[in-house]
């Protein structure tokens, strides 16, 4: 025989103990909430089969309740209320519940209404049942689903794809298991048809905020490699900080050959920024924080960190305070500009680089070098991932990733970037702020 689980939400200590006594001589399996601020994380981890409902609770009312669990279940919900008025009863019944007992109440006329509820909901039907990963529901009974309140419309696949997933949590299910649980419910797929079909699912999920619910072996996979070398790029960084403690000791200070060092370690410093920064770029979980920022602060950051390069090489820097408020990540755009600066000081073998906002063109802020300049055949590709160009070939050091990383970044911020070149008289490098409105100080 079936024993059925209730859930008692009833913030009378006295009322909630003696009903629990009361059920479990009839042996239903029962349990109290205690902490009515989660009532429905109580509910999804217990999964009762009938819900007993007071009105007045702390935090929410039973009406809250009531709706919340509605939204993912279609469980009796029975309510007990001293608040019997008929405006209560109706409201109850309007919001789903299936019967309600006035306070006080007479312990074998709630147990004949459970037992009529249970009955007729269990006996000539199948038995209600959730599963849970995380804040993603299905609901078995009604072949529902949904994340944070939101409810997803699903096909019948969509259905029998999700449930084999969840029931499997954590577990790496084949194509064949999955083609299987389609095949046992006379729906014939191939290996094509089940891959159309989750792509539209994971489609539907990403719309809802479940992005990386469903993760394919390959993409577990390159996560573990991406995890990886992230590492590995954190633990190069220890050495290279040892290093740069050691050429900034006296001991060094002596040395011909120091500050041609330090001048390398800083090229395999931001190497390996770069290489962080393209991981991260590609990562499911990538942050940006968006706060409002003076760009001039940005600004004085990354020049700062290029300070000892500018006086190396004797190049003169022209900086125009901006005087602007932007709302960014500023750990993001930051690497652009050091990326930009970068590739200026770089190819940049005298004169200048100037920092400024651009007259002609609202909210542009522009960096301009006085260097080599860029070939016109190169210029539409200097975005591309591994384009290095004619100045990339001459350099033989260049990745080919700056550029393009500084263009994916910015489209993710929603700015935009443009270059525009001469040969052998120097490059200009835009930012286009003008999505927003940048606010001067």
């Amino acid at each position: 025989m079936k024993t059925y689980k209730i859930l008692i939400v009833e913030d009378d200590e006295t009322i909630a103990s003696s009903v629990e006594k009361q059920l479990t001589c009839w042996g239903y399996e029962t349990k109290c909430v205690q902490d009515f601020s989660k009532v429905l994380d109580t509910f999804l981890a217990f999964s009762p089969e009938l819900v007993l409902l007071d009105i007045s609770l702390p935090f929410f009312d039973g009406f809250y309740w009531c709706r919340e669990i509605r939204n993912l279940s279609k469980v009796p919900i029975l309510f007990l209320s001293s608040a019997a008025d008929n405006m209560n009863i109706v409201m109850a019944m309007n919001l789903g519940a299936d019967d309600f007992v006035a306070k006080p109440f007479d312990f074998s006329v709630l147990t004949a209404k459970i037992q009529a509820i249970l009955r007729r909901t269990y006996d000539f039907s199948t038995e209600s049942n959730l599963i849970a990963c995380g804040d993603a529901i299905l609901n078995l009974r009604d072949a529902s689903f949904s994340y944070q309140g939101t409810r997803l419309e699903l096909t019948k696949n969509d259905f029998r794809i999700l449930q084999t997933l969840m029931e499997h949590s954590g577990k790496t299910i084949s194509r064949d298991e999955l083609m299987t649980a389609l095949w046992e419910n006379d729906s014939y797929v191939d290996e094509n048809t089940l891959t159309v079909n989750i792509a539209r699912l994971r489609r539907k999920l990403e719309d809802i905020g479940l992005e990386n619910f469903i993760i394919t072996k390959k993409e577990e996979e390159w996560k573990e490699t991406i995890d990886y070398y992230t590492l590995w790029a954190h633990q190069i960084k220890t050495p290279i900080a040892a290093m740069r403690l050691l050429l900034q000791s006296d001991d060094a200070s002596g040395i011909p050959e120091t500050k041609e060092l330090a001048a390398e370690l800083f090229s395999i410093e931001q190497y390996v920024e770069m290489a962080l920064q393209f991981l991260r770029l590609g990562s499911s979980s990538t942050d940006y924080r968006f706060v409002s920022c003076e760009l001039d602060d940005i600004l004085r950051g990354v020049i700062r960190k290029f300070a000892p390069v500018f006086i190396r090489k004797k190049i003169s820097l022209q900086y125009e305070p901006v005087c602007r408020q932007i709302t960014t990540d500023e750990k993001w755009l930051s690497f652009v500009f050091e990326q930009i600066l970068s590739n200026a000081l770089k190819y940049t073998k005298k004169g200048f680089i100037r920092i400024y906002m651009d007259e002609d063109q609202e909210n542009t802020l522009v960096i301009e070098d006085s260097g080599i300049g860029i070939n016109p055949e190169d210029l539409p590709r200097i975005f591309e991932k591994g384009y290095t160009g004619f100045n990339g070939r001459l350099d033989k050091r260049a990745s080919g990733i700056g550029l393009y990383l500084c263009k994916r970044i910015l489209t993710n911020l929603s700015f935009g970037i443009s270059i525009t070149s001469t040969p052998g008289e120097g490059t200009k490098a835009f930012l286009d702020f003008s999505q927003y409105h940048l606010t001067a100080d």
